[in-house]
Formats: C-alpha cells, sequence, structure tokens
C-alpha cells in the first residue's frame, strides 16, 4: 500500500530536530571581530554565548567552510582598517602594539641580537619596549646601590 501525503500539510513547512545552532553567521562575525582586536577567543566566546566552548567552535568553524571564510574575513578587515590607521595618524604606537602582537606572522619586529648593560649579555627576540624597561630598572638599581 502506498504512502499517502497529508494534502492538508503546506510544502514550505520545514520540521528541525534538535536545539537550535549556536554559532551563526552573525555570532563567527562578532567573534571574529573580537578576536582581531585582540580578545582571546576563550573570553571572546564567553563574551558572546557561555555556553559555546572552544572546542565546539573550532569544529564548526572546520566543518563550515562558510564560517571558516566569514571568520578570515572579519580578521582580514580589522587588520585592513588598522594598517588604514597606521597610514593616517601620526603617533600610532598602541595600533602598531596590536599589529605586532596579535598578528605577529606579518607584523613582528624581526629578532636582533642586543647588548644590555654594562657586561657583555646578549638578549635576543626580547622587544624593545621590555629592554628599555630592563634598561631604566638597571640605571635604578646602580644609582640606589652606589
Amino acid at each position: 500500500m502506498p504512502i499517502r501525503k497529508n494534502p492538508n500539510r503546506q510544502k514550505a513547512e520545514k520540521r528541525t530536530v534538535g536545539r537550535p545552532a549556536t554559532i551563526t553567521e552573525a555570532v563567527v562575525k562578532r567573534v571574529a571581530r573580537l578576536v582581531a582586536k585582540g580578545v582571546p577567543l576563550k573570553y571572546a566566546l564567553h563574551r558572546e554565548n557561555p555556553s559555546v566552548k572552544e572546542d565546539a567552535w573550532h569544529k564548526a568553524i572546520q566543518h563550515n567552510p562558510n564560517y571558516s571564510t566569514l571568520y578570515e574575513r572579519q580578521r582580514a578587515e580589522f587588520v585592513e582598517a588598522a594598517c588604514n590607521r597606521l597610514v593616517s595618524e601620526r603617533d600610532p604606537a598602541n595600533l602598531r602594539w596590536i599589529l605586532e602582537r596579535r598578528h605577529s606572522e606579518f607584523f613582528s619586529k624581526s629578532a636582533e641580537t642586543l647588548v644590555v648593560g654594562i657586561g657583555q649579555t646578549t638578549i635576543s627576540g626580547v622587544p624593545d619596549d621590555v629592554l628599555e624597561r630592563m634598561r631604566v630598572l638597571a640605571r635604578e638599581q646602580a644609582k640606589a646601590t652606589s
């Protein structure tokens, strides 16, 4: 006996099974903007929806090519905006700092060997601002002991 379709049921009606998706395109856009600004992924996800965990996020990004593309596009837009501000501002120290730390694969300073202090101590790969703080502390300690 053939299965009969219910004539009263509309064709456009779609039945959904399970709970609704917590990771949507809108969520991916907002999280990607936060991550691009420097917020760690864990905190960006928690701000968006505390129930979304990092492993679920990574699976969603891997399994949905649209999400992966959208995530990268949002991060790229932030980098582009940061670069535009770098070009237009006279003192872009804060933006430069963000680019060097959050997108270091493209904007990091090359590691240099620097001589610090009185002796022949060499330090490689330490950021300039940290070295400057070390120099100031060394001078203060030298003044305090003399």
